[in-house]
């Protein structure tokens, strides 16, 4: 009996499964690698060839490889049901097979219009070789296309299967990078003794691994999916049946990774996504990730797509399952937040060396209220990243500094000198004894006057007919003089509230305890700011006189 290989089916079939499905290089690719690894084998080496306008692509791999029959009845078959026909659920290493609608063989088509599948089964010492033309399928005038094949013997026995896709629907170069990264994106095995090899012109080999789609970014917080579950969908009867892993970035996540993407046994399921969650919140920018949920293989509808894109959402465990994922993603953004608060807070007192608790405590209550409220919104604004809010609250530090209160006067440098020391200790009192102390001596130092009472020094100083002039040879702007009652009443002025202050605040009060007269208060904060002030334009006068 003549043996032929023989394919069965509608050519408009083979042209959507085919073109219209995998046109895109790494979902076609990826069909392969799944077949792969439905084979049992430990590793699939890829090979690009781009020569100019003679491209063409070799993927190689060790798997166990198909007889003549199993190409015939399985292979060729196109949408037959692995799982309907075989019952198969696992492979003989135990791996879950992946592979179920039957069309993936299609795939190649969709970036090239020749096949050539070599293949050889284990411990039969023959190959079977076969080409699938894409022009011969689709004009063949009995919707069955028999392939030409050849058996030759094979010497060293080793099982696997190669297949060589020519005459391939591209003009652009092959991006190597970007296959790396999109293979790494559709695959998630968990299955450690698997191995994914690509190379362009025969140069080095580049392993694609499920991680390397995250090495472009670097992340800054990561939770388990397990342990979020656990926490906040403990009624949730598929819990245990869920695994992966979500992390937030530094910066934005680039487009092609940003969400979380569902995988099922090893391959993408459903693209990155948020699963119709809001992404209003800033949080979505910065949230990437993998879930695996196996169990929608078990299930007795087929429910993802056949280019494995997007699942169908509308049944009762994926609404469940769509449910519990927008509940973990939640609970991730209001985490973040936190965290991210947290650490920020964290890098700018460390970037500026400013601890703003410690900083807005030096300042009148209404005040440090005010400047710890704008830190903490820009330490909260989720858009504003660290070493922003560090240059931020360096300029609002430089602004008002500790002790802002007391800087806002603008004291005279004499007042600061003796002072400064005892306000920021909180003696108000003293701070104001001194500043009044420096004022007098400077005072008496300059008027040369004899007197020794604090009063009669100031009296004898300053006025109208007295020794220091304050005013004295100050003009109008137009070079005018200033009328002598003007003049008078300035030097009546500087007498008056220099006897003032002595009366009224060292006279007065210096034989009372300070912590007194502060919490009663009768001498505040607010009170030795204003001497302060006072003693400031009393100095500036005398500086003049």
């Amino acid at each position: 009996m003549t043996q032929e290989l023989a394919m069965q089916f509608n050519p408009s079939t083979i042209e959507h499964l085919g073109i219209q499905m995998y046109s895109k290089l790494p979902n076609a690719l990826a069909e392969l690698v799944a077949n792969a690894y439905d084979a049992d084998a430990d590793s699939v080496h890829i090979k690009l060839y781009d020569n100019g306008s003679q491209k063409h692509i070799v993927i190689e791999d060790d798997g166990i490889g198909m007889t003549f029959d199993e190409v015939n009845e399985k292979f060729l078959q196109i949408g037959r049901h692995r799982r309907l026909y075989d019952d198969e659920r696992t492979t003989q290493k135990g791996r879950i097979i992946t592979g179920k609608k039957g069309l993936g063989k299609l795939a190649l088509f969709g970036i090239g219009n020749n096949i050539k599948i070599q293949t050889t089964k284990k411990d039969i010492d023959k190959k079977l070789i076969f080409d699938l033309n894409w022009y011969e399928i689709t004009h063949c005038e009995e919707s069955e296309y028999k392939p030409k094949f050849d058996i030759v013997d094979t010497e060293n026995n080793k099982s696997g299967t190669t297949i060589i896709l020519s005459d391939l629907k591209r003009y652009s170069p092959f991006d190597i990078e970007g296959t790396v990264f999109a293979l790494s994106k559709l695959f998630n095995f968990q299955d450690t003794t698997f191995k994914i090899y690509i190379s362009l012109n025969d140069q080095t080999e580049i392993e694609v691994t499920k991680e390397l789609k995250y090495d472009a970014i670097e992340t800054e917080f990561s939770w388990d999916v397990s342990n979020v579950l656990e926490e906040i969908c403990s009624d949730y009867d598929r819990r245990d049946d869920i695994k992966g892993k979500i992390y937030t970035t530094q910066k934005p996540a680039p487009s092609t990774i940003k969400g979380v993407s569902l995988y099922v046994n090893g391959r993408m399921a459903n693209e990155p996504g948020f699963f119709d969650s809001s992404e209003s919140s800033h949080a979505y920018s910065y949230i990437t990730g993998w879930v695996n949920a196996n169990f929608i293989d078990e299930l007795d509808d087929d429910l993802i797509s056949t280019d494995r894109q997007s699942l169908n959402w509308e049944t009762q465990e994926t609404k469940a399952l769509r449910d519990n994922l927008i509940k973990i993603l939640r609970y991730i953004e209001v985490s973040w937040r936190k965290q991210r608060a947290a650490k920020k807070k964290d890098e700018t007192t460390k970037e500026t060396n400013i601890d703003v608790d410690s900083w807005t405590g030096t300042m009148s209550e209404p005040l440090g209220k005010k400047i710890k409220k704008a830190v903490d919104s820009i330490i909260d604004e989720e858009s504003i990243e660290p070493e922003v809010a560090s240059m931020i609250v360096k300029h609002l530090h430089d602004i008002a500094p500790e002790y802002a209160d007391y800087h806002f006067r603008e004291l005279h440098k004499e007042v600061k000198d003796v002072s400064e020391e005892y306000y920021r200790h909180e003696n108000y009192y003293t701070a104001f004894i001194e500043a009044l102390k420096r004022y007098k001596n400077k005072v008496k130092e300059k008027s040369g006057v004899t007197a020794t009472e604090d009063y009669n020094i100031m009296s004898e100083s300053f006025g109208k007919d007295k020794i220091l002039k304050v005013a004295k040879n100050k003009l109008r702007p137009n070079g005018e003089e200033f009328s002598q009652k003007t003049l008078d009443n300035i030097e009546d002025g500087q007498k008056y509230l220099s006897m003032g202050i002595v009366q009224g605040g060292r006279n007065v009060l210096s034989h009372e305890e300070c912590k007194e007269l502060q919490e009663s208060g009768l001498f505040t904060e607010k009170d030795c700011l204003d001497m302060l002030s006072l003693l400031s334009h009393l100095f500036k006068r005398l500086d003049d006189a």
